[in-house]
C-alpha cells in the first residue's frame, strides 16, 4: 500500500483497511498548525472569520493539553491517567493495554501542571494563568457560546502560542521525528505573522496608552495591557471589550483574575465613594506592585496593614497613616483596659 502525508500531519494509508496513525506529539502539532492557519491576518487585510475563531480556540486548547501531556508521559504513562494503579469500585485502575488502547480518564490541566513541576520538576506557575484563561474562555464556547472580539482571541492565542513553542523546543525538541521537526520549524516561523500583529496594534497605542499607564491594567481577555480604568466607558484598547460601568468592570476584573492572582475587591473606594476598588492589582507604569487601584477614578489608593490584631487591609483616601487601626481593633489602652476586665 502507498503511504503519503495528508493535510494534517499524519498518516493515511490507501486501500481496503484504511488507517489514520497519529502519535501525540504530532497531533498536538497539528492543532498549533492549523490555529496558526486559521488566526494568521490576511495579506488584503481582511478580517479573521467567526468560524476560524471558534476552531482556533477549541484547536489551542487541545494541542496544549496533548503537548503537556505528551511530557508527561515522557516521565511514565500513568502520571496522565486519573486512575492508572490505585483499586476503584469498579475494580482495578487503569492497565497498560488499557491505556494504549485509549480506555482511561485522562487529568486535567490544572492537574498536569501540577504533576509536572513534581514529578519532572518543570515549573510552568508564571504561564498557568494564560494556559487556564483559554481553558475557559474554550469551555465557554464549547458549552455556552462565546462574544469575544478578533482581537481578543488573536492576542489571547499569540501569548500562549509563544508558550507551547518554548516549552517543545525546551521540552519536547529531542522527541520529535523528522516531519514534526519540519512541522514545528513552520508553525515557528509562521507565528511571527500573528505576533507581530499583537505588537504592531500594542505599539500603535502607545502614545495613546503611555499617559494612562498607572491606570492601565492586563485585560482579563485578550491579556494584554490595555484596559483602562478611570472612565465612565472603562474599556480595553486593544480588544475592544467594554463594560457597562467601572463597577461591573472591577467585579468582572475579580471574578475572572482574582481566584489565582489573589485579587481583592470590588470594596468602597475612599475617594470617590463607589465600590470599585481592586486590590493587589499591577499596573502598566508598574505591572508587579500590587498596589489598589479603583476602576471608577483610575487613582492609585493607599493600602496597609491593620496595626491590630485583625489582619485587615486599610485603605487610605491619602497618604498612608503608619499605625492606624480598623474601627474594630481597640487601641493599645483600650486593650489594656479591656483585658483584666476580660479575665476577671
Amino acid at each position: 500500500m502507498d503511504e503519503k502525508p495528508d493535510q494534517s500531519h499524519g498518516t493515511f494509508q490507501q486501500g481496503t483497511d484504511q488507517r489514520v496513525t497519529f502519535r501525540p506529539l504530532r497531533n498536538g502539532l497539528d492543532y498549533l498548525d492549523d490555529v496558526i492557519d486559521r488566526l494568521t491576518p490576511a495579506s488584503d487585510g481582511s478580517p479573521v472569520n467567526a468560524r476560524d475563531l471558534k476552531y482556533a480556540i477549541l484547536h489551542l486548547q487541545a494541542g496544549a493539553e496533548v503537548l503537556l501531556k505528551a511530557r508527561l508521559e515522557l516521565e511514565h504513562w500513568t502520571l496522565v491517567v486519573q486512575d492508572a494503579l490505585p483499586k476503584t469500585k469498579q475494580g482495578a485502575g487503569v492497565t497498560r493495554t488499557q491505556f494504549k488502547l485509549g480506555r482511561f480518564k485522562t487529568i486535567g490541566l490544572s492537574e498536569t501542571l501540577d504533576r509536572l513541576k513534581q514529578f519532572a520538576d518543570i515549573d510552568l506557575e508564571e504561564h498557568r494563568q494564560a494556559l487556564e484563561d483559554l481553558s475557559e474562555t474554550r469551555n465557554a464556547l464549547q458549552h455556552y457560546g462565546l462574544d469575544q472580539t478578533a482581537e481578543a482571541i488573536q492576542g489571547q492565542a499569540a501569548k500562549v502560542l509563544g508558550f507551547l513553542l518554548w516549552f517543545i523546543e525546551g521540552e519536547l525538541y529531542v522527541s520529535l521525528d523528522l516531519r514534526e521537526r519540519k512541522t514545528f520549524n513552520s508553525i515557528r516561523n509562521r507565528l511571527s505573522a500573528l505576533t507581530d500583529f499583537v505588537a504592531k496594534r500594542m505599539a500603535d497605542l502607545a502614545g495613546e496608552l503611555g499617559p494612562l499607564a498607572s491606570s492601565t491594567v492586563v485585560c482579563p481577555h485578550c491579556q494584554q495591557l490595555a484596559l483602562v480604568t478611570g472612565t465612565p466607558d472603562v474599556a480595553c484598547r486593544f480588544c475592544f471589550v467594554r463594560w457597562d460601568s467601572p463597577e461591573h468592570a472591577a467585579l468582572s476584573y475579580v471574578v475572572k483574575q482574582g481566584e489565582r492572582r489573589g485579587i481583592a475587591g470590588p470594596v468602597l473606594c475612599p475617594r470617590c465613594d463607589f465600590a470599585a476598588v481592586v486590590v493587589d492589582i499591577g499596573t502598566a507604569a508598574d505591572p508587579e506592585a500590587r498596589a489598589a487601584l479603583c476602576f471608577e477614578c483610575g487613582q492609585t489608593i493607599g493600602i496597609a496593614d491593620c496595626a491590630g490584631a485583625c489582619g485587615k487591609r486599610l485603605l487610605f483616601a491619602a497618604a498612608v497613616v503608619p499605625g492606624q487601626r480598623c474601627a474594630t481593633c481597640p487601641s493599645p489602652v483600650e486593650a489594656a483596659v479591656r483585658e483584666p476586665a476580660e479575665r476577671g
